[in-house]
């Protein structure tokens, strides 16, 4: 075999090889695993509770709980708003934007395989006149 033919028969299944990866892994997804994604799905996948200070500024900002849903599963953690080395329970700052097209942050904590939502906020406006605590 002269190096052409070694050559083409090397690219010949460089193509096949391609085409049968493409065709094999085409309908699978493929999320990067960095640490924040990774906590995420962590949070995202436990019992979620809603404390009466979420419920109220939700309530102000007129958010509900599927938009908080949607972050969760979409959004993504700021670390420079979280406290993820707080002792006893880390906190996480999820931000997002929702199908309508507000940003939210949802701060929680995580409990005991639980995820406890503390506030919710929008951030595209500044609602001062709340009386939420």
């Amino acid at each position: 075999m002269t190096i052409w033919q070694r050559a083409r028969m090397y690219f010949i299944g460089i193509f096949i090889g391609t085409l049968s990866v493409f065709f094999i892994f085409r309908n699978r997804g493929c999320r990067v695993m960095t640490p924040g994604t990774v906590k995420l799905d962590q949070v995202a996948a436990q019992k979620r509770m809603f404390t009466d200070s979420a419920f109220c500024l939700m309530k102000c900002e007129h958010i509900d709980t599927a938009e908080v849903q949607e972050i969760f599963y979409n959004g993504k953690i700021n670390f420079k708003a979280s406290k993820e080395f707080a002792h006893p329970f880390p906190s996480y700052a999820i931000d997002g934007l929702t199908k309508s097209g507000d940003s939210l942050r949802v701060y929680c904590t995580d409990k005991n395989f639980v995820t406890y939502v503390l506030y919710v906020r929008n951030l595209k406006i500044k609602n001062e006149n709340c009386g939420c605590k």
